[in-house]
Formats: structure tokens, C-alpha cells, sequence
């Protein structure tokens, strides 16, 4: 019983494989670009803008002359809630700003509800096991 309920809550929990959000796409003459950022929301802390540039053909570019960030991860650290404007290159050429929102720093209660709760039907899950383990000897009586 309990190995089904288990699964039950592994196959309904919801996965998560973050990249990062994406924050703008475009096309320009030569080039199609993403731009991701992560975490999202963009809140006060570090974070991380990555940037994936295709050909119209949709040939990866790995040339760093060419790529935002030189081919990098560009690391931003903010101390403080607001807008934020971010200029960058591609090939040279300056790009149109990314704008976003800086949010305050998240509760870590609320940030990984999904985990706590997790951790909470577990906990119930084993209490419950346990009490009905002492009293199984109560309601199967041996002869």
C-alpha cells in the first residue's frame, strides 16, 4: 500500500529542469537569439543570463566573437529591488536593452513549498505506519 501511494505522489509531483526563463527572442540579418535568465522571477541576489544564437538555417553558433557574453554565462549580482536595464553585443553590433523586474528576496518557506510539503506527507505517512504496525497484533490475533 504504501509503495503505491509513493508513487502515486512521485508521478503527480510536478518535475522541474531549469535552463533558465526566456527572457527575449529575435531575429536579426543574420542570426536568431535567446535569451534566458534564471532564476525566475529575476529577484535580489545573483543571477545568471544565458544566451543561445542560431543561424536562419538553425546552425548553432559557437563562435564567442560573435555570441552575447563572449560565449559565457554572464553573472549579475543585485543588492536591490527595481528595474533593471542590460545592454550587451552580438557580433559586435549593441543590441536593444533586456528590461526587467529585480523582486525582493523570496521566503524560503515559500520558495520550496513543494518540497515541504513533500517532506510533511511524508512524515504523516510514517507516523501512520507505525501506529498500524503496533496494532497489528491487536486486530490479527494469533490462536
Amino acid at each position: 500500500m504504501m509503495q503505491k501511494i509513493l508513487i502515486v505522489v512521485f508521478c503527480v509531483s510536478s518535475c522541474f529542469a531549469d535552463n533558465g526563463h526566456l527572457l527575449t527572442s529575435y531575429k536579426t540579418g543574420k542570426y536568431n537569439v535567446a535569451i534566458f535568465v534564471e532564476p525566475w522571477p529575476v529577484r535580489v541576489g545573483e543571477v545568471q543570463l544565458h544566451a543561445l544564437v542560431t543561424t536562419h538555417d538553425g546552425a548553432l553558433v559557437t563562435d564567442a566573437s560573435v555570441l552575447p557574453f563572449r560565449g559565457n554565462i554572464e553573472t549579475l549580482h543585485f543588492s536591490q529591488e527595481g528595474e533593471c536595464d542590460y545592454s550587451y553585443t552580438l557580433n559586435g553590433v549593441t543590441q536593444p536593452q533586456l528590461q526587467f523586474e529585480i523582486q525582493p528576496k523570496a521566503n524560503v518557506l515559500f520558495l520550496y513549498w513543494e518540497i515541504w510539503l513533500f517532506l510533511l506527507f511524508g512524515l504523516i505517512f510514517i507516523i501512520l505506519r507505525e501506529k498500524l504496525a503496533k496494532n497489528q497484533s491487536q486486530r490479527y490475533p494469533t490462536s
